[in-house]
């Protein structure tokens, strides 16, 4: 049997409005097209607790007013519960500003975050199938805007 033929869920790189820059989650499609399980870091750098883990199951992407779009990363033949242990076995990017403003070092928001945890998913074979087409998410963001 093929990978193909195991996987029970096809994962998406979901797109979502943000500022500076697109805000982007994990998508397991688990029922109908636009619904499923998205796993992502939300919160703000700027913000004393930083950044935090969430998983939002029977989440409906059509109902989602910032919702811009949806590439196809994979397949899973996982439970939605072991792609969540993955996301939070690396630590969500923590507050980046004191006082004086951006604290110096790497700058980590959800996009670099969400780059680790492609990379891990696919490392610990969590997702198969991985699609040719679909461009990853740059590793290392610096600039401020």
């Amino acid at each position: 049997m093929s990978a193909q033929d195991a996987a029970k869920y096809p994962v998406w790189r979901a797109y979502f409005t943000g500022s500076p820059r697109d805000h982007v989650g994990i998508f397991i499609q688990t029922g109908t097209a636009n619904i499923g399980t998205l796993i992502q870091v939300r919160g703000g750098i700027e913000l004393p607790a930083g950044m935090k883990h969430q998983k939002l199951e029977n989440y409906n992407l059509d109902q989602s007013q910032s919702f811009l779009r949806k590439e196809r990363l994979g397949n899973t033949k996982e439970d939605v519960g072991k792609l969540w242990d993955c996301a939070q076995s690396l630590p969500a990017p923590p507050c980046q500003f004191d006082k004086n403003g951006p604290m110096p070092g790497e700058k980590r928001r959800c996009n670099e975050w969400q780059a680790d945890y492609e990379k891990k998913l696919s490392e610990e074979g969590l997702v198969v199938d991985i699609q040719k087409n679909v461009q990853p998410l740059v590793e290392k963001y610096t600039e401020w805007h």
